[in-house]
């Protein structure tokens, strides 16, 4: 959703041609150079790669429970117990 009041900036691709006729503004920003577009387009390149990280989160999280089912907890469990929190003394 855009509101008509709202000045959007986009990389300068075709499939943004159609933002003219929504928004009151559209910049087009051309970048040629990939080391400048990471840092004007920063948030935007944070969010992507957040959702990308909290979607592989999820399909692991799907994974697990598909394939161990109710044994998850108790794998869990193993885990915890067998896992050595402390650091040795030496």
């Amino acid at each position: 959703m855009i509101v008509k009041k709202a000045t959007v900036t986009t990389y300068g691709k075709t499939a943004y041609t159609t933002l003219k006729g929504i928004c009151k503004l559209h910049k087009a920003i051309i970048i040629t150079d990939k080391t400048k577009g990471s840092k004007i387009f920063y948030w935007v390149h944070t969010a992507i790669s957040n959702t990308k990280k909290n979607y592989l989160n999820k399909f692991c999280c799907k994974y697990n429970w598909r394939y161990f089912g109710i044994k998850l907890f108790f794998r869990l469990v193993v885990a915890v117990i067998l896992t050595v929190w402390y650091k040795p003394c030496t």
